[in-house]
Parts: structure tokens; sequence; C-alpha cells
């Protein structure tokens, strides 16, 4: 499903901004066919850094705070959501690929005993920002590593992502012990006219 939608401005700013903070590497568009480690962002307290990502998943986030109650989330945040994303930033666009993992939202894929991880499948979405106008390709699903600390990277594994500037699109895949994981791996093409 493709949906367009009027972006404050300020939401463009931030993924143009701090998105290329958080993520400590070179720009995608410097090397763009890396294969990089996805960035995690914990959604139960929004952040002047993470709210771009709160707004791309609101009823998404809405859902799953309605699930747990009204005492499972805080004023500013919510129940325990974590997203995971890649940023490309062109001259006047940025593409965002962005994966939600929620209670509510994901289905259990496999667990690895050896190295003690879930593969979970959970909601993606691709958005392109430009100016103050944004479009949202929703309905696929991407698998992530759930562990007790998403934050750490795993010596092993984890969940990559790299974009395609020929073919415009973000290929995915999540390892375990050096491992592909079966059914985690995608090619994620967007509409030409869309991309940087």
């Amino acid at each position: 499903m493709i949906i367009a939608a009027p972006l404050l401005a300020a939401s463009f700013v931030s993924f143009a901004s701090t998105a290329k903070a958080q993520d400590n590497e070179p720009s995608p568009l410097d090397d763009p066919q890396a294969w990089r480690p996805i960035i995690y962002a914990d959604l139960s307290t929004v952040t002047p850094d993470n709210a771009a990502y709160a707004e791309l998943w609101a009823q998404d986030l809405a859902a799953n705070d309605k699930s747990y109650g009204p005492s499972a989330s805080q004023p500013g945040g919510h129940a325990p959501a974590t997203e995971s994303h890649m940023v490309v930033r062109g001259t006047d666009k940025v593409a965002v690929v962005s994966i939600l993992n929620t209670a509510t939202g994901c289905t259990s894929k496999h667990y690895d005993a050896s190295a003690n991880v879930s593969v979970k499948l959970c909601p993606l979405k691709i958005a392109i920002y430009a100016g103050n106008q944004v479009t949202v390709t929703s309905g696929r699903k991407g698998c992530i590593l759930e562990t007790v600390d998403p934050t750490k990277n795993l010596q092993a594994g984890g969940t990559f992502v790299a974009y395609d500037p020929k073919g415009r699109s973000f290929r995915l895949g999540t390892l375990i012990n050096h491992e592909a994981v079966p059914g985690c791996s995608a090619n994620i093409p967007l509409q030409e006219k869309l991309l940087p």
C-alpha cells in the first residue's frame, strides 16, 4: 500500500540531520551498496532523536499501547516498542526503511539457542520524505533479531541493510552465527521517481 500524506517539515529536517548523527558512519550515499547494521531506536520514550520514527509508526504504536492498557505507556511515550531503520539521504529527499518490533505487531519466526536470540517477523515501511510530503509504502514484513539488549551489536549476526542505487531498492538480510536466516533476505524495490 502506498500512501501520500503531508508531513511537518520538521520531521524531514529531523531525518536529514539526526539520522546522520545517529549512525556515526559515512552516508550510505558514499558507498550505498555497503551492508550496514540496522540502527535501533527505543520508542517507549519519545525523544527528539526518535520522534520522526514515532510519527511514522503512530497508528501501530497507539494500537500496541491499547493492548497493554493505560498503565503501560507514560506521558510522551509508549508501551514497549523498538524500531530499527536505515536512512539514505539525497540532496532533496530522504529514504527510510523502518521495521517496528512490538508484542502485538510481530510474529515469532525462529529461535536460535546457541546465540540466544529470537527472529521475529515485523511490519516494515519505506518512507520517502521530500519537502513537506511523505510517501509511505507499507504492508511488508521484515526480520529483526530480538536479544536481551537489542542495542548491542551481535558478534556473529544481526539485521543488515544496503541500498542499491541502480535497482533503486533496499536489500535486507539477517544473520545468526555468520549464517543467513532462511526467509529473511529481501530485495524491496521502490518507485523510481521517488528516490534520490
